[in-house]
């Protein structure tokens, strides 16, 4: 009867060895799971952080540039810096790449994103480039249009939306990707308003536009007091992610802008339902001082 019972006993004690390796098994599964979806989730926010990097900084660039004269060439018979400013934006629009500067806006951007343009003289030191990094020369007869840099969301092939910079080449206008996953881009224009050199406040392009209307037409253009530009960029990560779904909206310029504007300036609140799921949505900010004065007679 011994042997029976030491029998009876192992297979007690094997089935329990079983139950504690399977458990441990898949443990150890679901922490390789676990581990894997963190990996995946810290390189995508790595990519999205690489690719706000690179849009912020070449955008302040471009911002910094804005009103550049070049002292050391005879200016031509027009004023040093445009009489309607610098810095010009259009509201929840896009641009086509092939035509002139801003002249064919489309409305309706994705997610209500917005244009900025930033104008320059060139500058014979080479110092001074537009948003494709080539550098702009500069200019004898008044004609500007190699000094502007323009930047827009459109979809790719992909259908997916990206950051661009239009330009105008040696020849013709184009334009070139600069930031992969941008949901949408928001631009607000800090207005000094009693000429101290700090903004008063900040409003949005179409804000501008209503400033504008109210002056004196005699006057230059309200856009000659933008002093710096408060700048908002909603991504998404290039590949899906497990990230639970978003229950709030995505206040670009913050719950107060949002809850005064969301209405007339489209895209500084996104909805949980205008974002693609399964995407890691990170939003970037930054406030950018323009280094020139816009002013036609600094």
């Amino acid at each position: 009867m011994m042997p029976q019972r030491c029998s009876g006993s192992a297979l007690v004690s094997l089935m329990i060895a079983l139950g504690v390796s399977t458990a441990i098994a898949l443990s150890a599964m679901r922490l390789i799971a676990q581990s894997n979806a963190d990996y995946q989730r810290t390189e995508q926010l790595v990519l999205i952080d690489d690719q706000a990097g690179h849009a912020l900084d070449l955008i302040a660039h471009s911002l910094q540039q804005a009103g550049h004269v070049d002292a050391m060439v005879p200016m031509p018979a027009v004023p040093s810096r445009p009489f309607e400013g610098a810095v010009i934006g259009i509201d929840n629009s896009t641009v086509a790449t092939g035509t002139p500067a801003i002249d064919k806006p489309v409305r309706g951007a994705h997610l209500g994103s917005d244009v900025l343009v930033v104008r320059f003289a060139g500058d014979a030191s080479g110092r001074v480039s537009n948003c494709a990094g080539f550098t702009v020369a500069p200019s004898l007869t008044g004609d500007d249009d190699r000094g502007i840099s323009i930047f827009y969301v459109a979809l790719d092939s992909l259908n997916e939306p990206e950051l661009r910079c239009k330009y105008r080449g040696s020849s013709q206008w184009t334009s070139q990707a600069i930031a992969a996953g941008v949901e949408s881009f928001q631009v607000l224009y800090g207005i000094d308003t009693d000429g101290d050199g700090l903004p008063n406040d900040f409003v949005s392009a179409s804000g501008v536009l209503a400033l504008e209307a109210a002056a004196a037409s005699t006057q230059p253009s309200i856009r000659t007091r933008v002093v710096a530009v408060e700048l908002a960029l909603l991504f998404r990560s290039p590949q899906p992610v497990r990230e639970q779904f978003l229950t709030r909206a995505i206040d670009l310029f913050g719950q107060t802008y949002a809850d005064r504007h969301a209405t007339d300036d489209p895209g500084t609140r996104v909805a949980p339902s205008q974002l693609k799921p399964n995407r890691l949505h990170r939003r970037y900010s930054a406030v950018i001082f323009l280094n020139n004065s816009l002013r036609p007679d600094a």
